[in-house]
């Protein structure tokens, strides 16, 4: 059984409040002052998340994903869109050139990081390979 002092050392992420009684207190009041509507309440809070600072600590906390990690998740999603196309193109040919191809494409993203990180299941459904191949 945890103890009130050890649960709230548990919980807390050693944030800018002492207490988690103080974040609630927080919490409240900001709650109150915002617009009830969903999309005003949106409106107000797009516009203080803009702010850089406030930006970049959300990012720091992984709240927020910051330019860069959008950025390589648009390259990211490009590679894995290219390679699904080229899979199924030499995918139907039954030659051996076409076989070495096939062997050849799925090799080349599913190298020994895949296989350390225990993504290959991920990597075949994303590729719509069948998971053997990998």
């Amino acid at each position: 059984m945890l103890k009130r002092k050890n649960f709230a050392k548990l919980t807390d992420s050693g944030g800018p409040f002492k207490h988690r009684g103080a974040k609630k207190r927080a919490v409240d009041k900001v709650k109150e002052v915002l617009p009830v509507t969903p999309e005003k309440k949106a409106a107000v809070l797009s516009t203080v998340l803009e702010s850089p600072t406030t930006r970049q600590t959300l990012a720091l906390k992984g709240l927020v994903s910051s330019v860069e990690a959008k950025k390589e998740a648009d390259v990211n999603s490009a590679i894995v869109a290219d390679t699904r196309n080229l899979i199924q193109t030499i995918k139907d040919g039954w030659s051996k050139d076409s076989r070495a191809a096939m062997q050849c494409c799925v090799s080349l993203p599913c190298g020994d990081n895949v296989a350390k990180s225990k993504m290959q299941k991920a990597v075949a459904e994303t590729l719509t390979i069948n998971r053997e191949r990998i």
